[in-house]
């Protein structure tokens, strides 16, 4: 395995140190003193949000797919998953254990049908399958608030469900904006409305987007964009992001250029 040597001397010895890490061009020498201290280490403000750049050591935004310094292309793992559990609990507190049953099928299937990229308005039909044999249980709109995000509201959450959504709406341009309107608003809520998400708990369901916004708006591009005009952008877009110039908690901007991102990545790249 080979390093980088470094050597140091002295008036009796000289040595070579190896630098597998590149620690000792990060932080310095060996000699270099660094204050001790029982205490806690101060964490400051934005460092959760960046990462290292192996290739040029700088520090970028946690979410970037592409060092904008050096142009390094990040390997991708398994993204997590949106954690809902609290939610759901603290939601399902509203309900009798009977209720709770059809309550938690149709919040699961919604969310199955989300993440399997199946057809949306099939959820009413199993449910009645299911549930409605006797005439009398009906599947409330209220019951599927959060059951895709957990109550989470937000640009890249709107984007993502608009992104399921389009494949499976009407093709009549009012009649398509009238039902995503709706399915947007069984997940996010109707705006000014109060919905109760446990005994003694409610939230106030806000104004979001309602429409999706294309690969090439997000990156700042066209559709006839080249492969290498994109990648150009998107390094630029994460520099703009970067918290250190922002000044702010860029984590949804960069969740959405990501989405774009890989968008364009299956068409151009």
């Amino acid at each position: 395995m080979a390093g980088r040597g470094l050597r140091v001397s002295s008036n009796k010895t000289e040595c070579l140190l190896l630098d597998f890490g590149g620690n000792i061009k990060r932080l310095g020498m060996l000699t270099k003193k660094f204050p001790i201290t029982l205490e806690p280490t101060e964490k400051h403000e934005g460092e959760e949000l960046l990462k290292e750049c192996p290739s040029c050591h700088r520090l970028i935004s946690i979410f970037a797919q592409i060092c904008p310094e050096c142009g390094h292309i990040f390997s991708l793992g398994k993204q997590p998953e949106d954690d809902g559990e609290a939610f759901e609990q603290e939601f399902g507190e509203l309900f009798d254990d009977e209720t709770l049953k059809r309550v938690k099928y149709a919040r699961s299937q919604r969310k199955t049908r989300f993440s399997k990229q199946q057809p949306p308005d099939k959820l009413w039909e199993l449910f009645s399958d299911k549930h409605n044999q006797d005439g009398k249980t009906f599947l409330h709109n209220d019951w599927l608030f959060g059951a895709v995000f957990g109550g989470r509201d937000n640009d890249f959450n709107r984007q993502r469900f608009l992104e399921y959504l389009e494949p499976f709406a009407p093709k009549n341009d009012r009649t398509k904006a009238q039902w995503l309107k709706h399915h947007l608003e069984l997940e996010f809520g109707k705006p000014g409305k109060q919905y109760r998400t446990g005994k003694h708990t409610t939230t106030e369901a806000k104004i979001g987007r309602n429409s999706k916004l294309e690969w090439w708006e997000i990156l700042q591009c066209s559709p006839g964009s080249t492969w290498e005009e994109i990648k150009g952008n998107y390094r630029e877009l994460c520099r703009v992001y970067h918290p250190d110039c922002s000044g702010f908690d860029s984590t949804i901007e960069m969740q959405i250029l990501n989405l774009a991102f890989d968008k364009a990545k299956l068409i151009k790249g």
